[in-house]
């Protein structure tokens, strides 16, 4: 983890220095592969749970700034409890609008809200849940055509069956995209 977080840094200076120019305009389509591990946050301070998620974003820019992806995210979580281990499945589907800033550069930072559903499996029950949240991210071209990405990102999942709970989750996303 270390190591990436080293050639994400090296890539953003080089991007900095000029080395990769590029930026988004509208009618660019995008498509991007991110990774992520979390901590998440509950209300029950006797609970822990941790996942590793998976994302593949398509998105189109339908102005210089404003671009509109759908995301689909798995998740494998894993949750220990002083009554014991289990293991959650999450599917889902985002709709999340982002606004770009400097867009003509190699560096792009972007901010932007998402809306949308997961499919949920608890220990062998099923239930579908709505969530939404917020992110913030950069976007650093080190092509033209190709960019890498780093996300942080907040969802809230409201459940209610089979346990009612409220899951918020905070993850660092990083991820490699593609413009075309």
């Amino acid at each position: 983890m270390k190591r990436l977080l080293g050639v994400l840094a090296v890539c953003l200076i080089l991007g900095f220095a000029g080395h990769a120019f590029a930026g988004t305009a509208a009618g660019d389509n995008t498509v991007i592969g991110s990774v992520a591990w979390t901590n998440l946050g509950v209300e029950d301070e006797d609970v822990n749970i941790w996942d590793v998620s998976g994302q593949i974003a398509v998105g189109r820019f339908v102005t210089d700034q404003l671009q509109l992806e759908v995301a689909a995210s798995g998740l494998w979580m894993g949750v220990n409890t002083p009554g014991g281990d289990s293991d959650q499945y999450l599917f889902g589907i985002m709709l999340r609008p982002n606004f770009h800033f400097g867009t003509q550069s190699a560096t792009v930072p972007y901010i932007g809200a998402a809306v949308g559903g997961y499919f949920w499996n608890f220990e062998g029950e099923e239930d579908t849940v709505f969530s939404y949240g917020a992110q913030i991210g950069l976007k650093q071209f080190i092509k033209e055509n190709a960019f890498l990405q780093i996300e942080g990102s907040w969802q809230r999942f409201e459940l209610e069956e089979p346990t009612e709970a409220t899951i918020d989750a905070f993850r660092v996303w990083l991820g490699f995209g593609l413009k075309f």
